[in-house]
């Protein structure tokens, strides 16, 4: 015999922001990245949880409930995002990479420049030193060869 449950739908409290967020313009820059980051710390599945969530990277307890709070922080403190520069668009990105998301950590940054402070593997990913471009690796394999040469007893 099988039985069945019937649920009545769970109704999630949302304010007027989330909702006009989430169901009209879910391309809003600053939402996507709330779920971004989210995913990021806390989400043991996502492929960048390593460089943030397993390294003790952190979004406010604020922020993580609320889309509206931490929509209306970003606001309050650093504004909305600036218009693009040369074609270039701004990111939300930590000032100090060692800390979490929160109000005294954010700021925006091109892209270009939040490019820049990325660290690198071996692999290509973030995390360590850049890796040599190939004219680098050109240069010291030069940079060898002549220092073999010179020191060579023959």
């Amino acid at each position: 015999m099988q039985y069945t449950i019937k649920r009545k739908p769970v109704r999630i409290k949302v304010t007027p922001l989330e909702r006009a967020i989430y169901t009209g313009n879910t391309k809003n820059y600053l939402y996507r990245t709330w779920q971004a980051i989210r995913e990021r710390c806390h989400s043991t599945g996502h492929e960048t949880y390593r460089h943030y969530g397993a390294k003790g990277i952190q979004i406010s307890l604020d922020w993580y409930i609320s889309f509206d709070k931490f929509y209306k922080d970003i606001v309050a403190t650093i504004g909305e995002r600036p218009a693009p520069v040369d074609g270039e668009r701004f990111e939300l990105d930590r000032i100090n990479e060692k800390l979490g998301y929160n109000i005294s950590n954010i700021q925006w940054l091109l892209k270009r420049e939040n490019l820049a402070k990325r660290r690198f593997d071996k692999s290509g990913k973030t995390d360590a030193t850049p890796p040599p471009t190939k004219d680098e690796l050109r240069n010291s394999e030069r940079e060898l060869y002549k220092q073999i040469d010179e020191d060579a007893p023959f």
